[in-house]
């Protein structure tokens, strides 16, 4: 007869084997955090967003339908990119992107909130500008610029077909 702690022994491989997958493949809230290289991610985001980084460009948060899991349920393809870098480089950055004609609003944002990932919070930022334009293709590009530090800018950007 099998004694009171054999089912407690069973159940240690599966839950090592639960714990090993959630490691390899991500089990946090934030599931479809890139598993790529920040420069892979960039270079992504850039080629769709239409956009070049500066060099110090650091990503603190991807998401994307694009050949990944996703956090937002939608048939067309997104991207949501969340990066920082100098302030001093904002003003190159947006004149070689698609806001470069663009007055950004200082009271809207069109970036919207709505996100699973605990990193996509452009609700926070105080001071801010936004935009948002339309690209080829029926293709979109939102912006959000944070502005409540002196010497870095978090830059919230929605890429999104129609």
């Amino acid at each position: 007869m099998p004694s009171d702690d054999t089912p407690t022994i069973r159940r240690v491989p599966v839950i090592a084997i639960a714990a090993a997958v959630c490691i390899a493949i991500g089990c946090d809230g934030d599931r479809a955090r890139v598993r790529k290289s920040p420069a892979d991610t960039l270079k992504t985001a850039a080629a769709h967003m239409k956009l070049t980084f500066p060099e110090n460009t650091r990503v603190l948060g991807y998401d994307s339908s694009i050949g990944e899991r996703s956090l937002l349920p939608t048939p067309d393809h997104y991207i949501q990119l969340k990066v920082e870098f100098d302030r001093a480089d904002l003003d190159a950055f947006l004149k070689g992107s698609p806001f470069a004609n663009e007055t950004l609003d200082t009271e809207q944002r069109k970036v919207s909130g709505t996100s699973d990932a605990t990193w996509w919070n452009p609700d926070a930022p105080v001071r801010f500008r936004s935009g948002s334009v339309e690209l080829p293709s029926v293709e979109f590009l939102n912006i959000l610029i944070d502005l409540d530090r002196k010497d870095k800018v978090v830059v919230y950007l929605m890429w999104h077909e129609t």
